[in-house]
């Protein structure tokens, strides 16, 4: 990747360890403790307090005390994490929901040492951050290791800080790896799993190998709520390492996009098309103007291979176009007609959907919408701004799904009221993918409205 080159292990710890005694073990945890401890800070967090439930939650609910005051009104809130320092320059590794909606930041260090921080750059959908320390001393800084070298089962150690500011050193093993390419907090199966709990005190902080370097950043927490206590998520350092360079070099992700939407390839299609396994998958939608129209993909096309890789599942060939970059030149292998054929494709941004909302909402929600017009409002007793009307709705979109159909009106999103495109297009777009949205809907051929429940992909 172009930009910066993020330090590699500089020391070797914990090398010596004899396998299976405990004492060694022992000691080569505490030794990566002690020299990597320095690197792991504290983070101080005020930003202005938002509402996680919308309004109709609390009405709902009798031993909740509705909220007196909008989210917009309420007064700033501090928030704590843990981060950890990557560099000599002060580059501090965090979670974005940690420090994504922060209005003052500032680091305490284990000596007491504190600096005031900016955000550099954050990543919604990978729930990463990079903020800078204004440094004027020195500082020890962690180095990354390989998360794919990493086993089921290998020893892995996680620092962070309690309830107060001391830090915690906990002990685990890896118990699942990921399985994706490209990390989603809420897609669970691209987190490395591991045993050593994860709290609201030390996500943002660096899960270590007994050499200790950087293997991941604790990020999530399945809870005894879920039936799973004790067990904590990371993202493995092979995508940490790459978006932390990206955000220290832009502040931001550049991602690619394709625009089309697709399908698992099934075995009564493999076999009729002539593929020994079922493998590749099934263009269902190209959208009119992006890149996968400009190169002459078709609906019905079967893509086998991308970057001369063999795509085995839809979410595979979704992570492939995601990591890809903007401007690259990619060549497919697509099957027509039972015929094979290449077609080069060169990757759009993701960023273009967002540019052109109908694209985006299209892209992301399934749906086409318009601005809803005065008659309209009349006629369904709303105020003439609010609310945007559903003009285009694709089969298994995640809008489709819930029951949106033509002409339906969609009033709020996380109990705030939609007024007009750009506001509805905003919301959209400060969600986090996977994440489940509290949509209020209106039903146009009744006037009902009710709440449903949206995943944005």
């Amino acid at each position: 990747m172009i930009g910066v080159n993020l330090p590699a292990a500089s020391h070797p710890t914990a090398y010596a360890m004899e396998e299976g005694n405990p004492q060694g073990l022992n000691e080569a945890e505490n030794q990566v403790f002690e020299e990597e401890s320095p690197a792991v800070v504290h983070i101080e967090v005020t930003r202005r307090e938002e509402v996680n439930f919308p309004y109709w939650f609390y009405e709902m609910s009798p031993f909740l005390k509705s909220p007196e005051k909008s989210p917009d009104e309420k007064p700033d809130w501090q928030n704590r994490g843990t981060g950890v320092l990557i560099d000599e320059k002060g580059h501090t590794l965090t979670n974005y929901h940690i420090v994504g909606q922060a209005t003052k930041l500032q680091v305490v260090q284990t000596d007491g040492r504190r600096f005031p921080a900016r955000l550099l750059g954050a990543d919604p959908k990978t729930d990463l951050a990079v903020i800078q320390l204004l440094v004027y001393q020195p500082i020890s800084y962690a180095t990354f290791g390989d998360s794919d070298a990493l086993g089921i089962g290998d020893r892995v150690l996680s620092i962070g800080y309690g309830i107060g500011r001391g830090q915690i050193l906990n002990r685990g093993v890896v118990t699942a790896k990921p399985k994706g390419g490209m990390t989603d907090l809420y897609d669970f199966n691209d987190l490395m799993r591991i045993d050593i709990p994860v709290h609201s005190a030390n996500t943002g902080g660096p899960l270590l190998n007994l050499r200790g370097e950087v293997v991941g950043i604790n990020s999530a927490l399945m809870t005894r709520f879920s039936g799973t206590e004790g067990i904590g998520f990371a993202i493995p350092s092979r995508v940490v390492k790459r978006v932390a360079e990206s955000l220290i070099t832009k502040g931001k992700v550049p991602r690619g996009w394709l625009g089309v939407e697709v399908q698992d390839v099934t075995p009564y299609l493999a076999s009729s098309v002539g593929l020994k396994e079922q493998t590749g998958i099934l263009v269902t939608e190209v959208v009119s103007g992006g890149p996968a129209d400009r190169a002459g993909l078709r609906v019905g096309d079967i893509v086998t291979v991308y970057r001369q890789h063999e795509i085995p599942s839809k979410k595979h060939f979704r992570h492939e176009v995601d990591e890809s970059t903007p401007g690259e030149k990619v060549a497919l292998t697509v099957i027509r007609d039972k015929k094979r054929r290449q077609v080069p494709v060169v990757i759009g941004n993701l960023e273009e959907t967002i540019s052109d909302p109908t694209l985006f909402i299209r892209h992301l929600l399934g749906v086409d919408v318009r601005p809803i017009t005065s008659r309209e409002a009349d006629q369904y007793g709303l105020d003439s701004r609010q609310g945007v009307v559903v003009v285009g709705a694709y089969p298994g979109s995640p809008l489709v799904e819930v029951g949106f159909e033509l002409n339906d009106v969609i009033m709020e999103v996380e109990g705030r009221p939609i007024k007009g495109l750009k506001p509805f297009i905003d919301q959209i777009v400060s969600t986090r993918r996977r994440q489940r949205v509290i949509m209020l809907g209106l039903d146009h051929r009744t006037g009902r409205t009710g709440f449903v429940q949206v995943v944005v992909p």
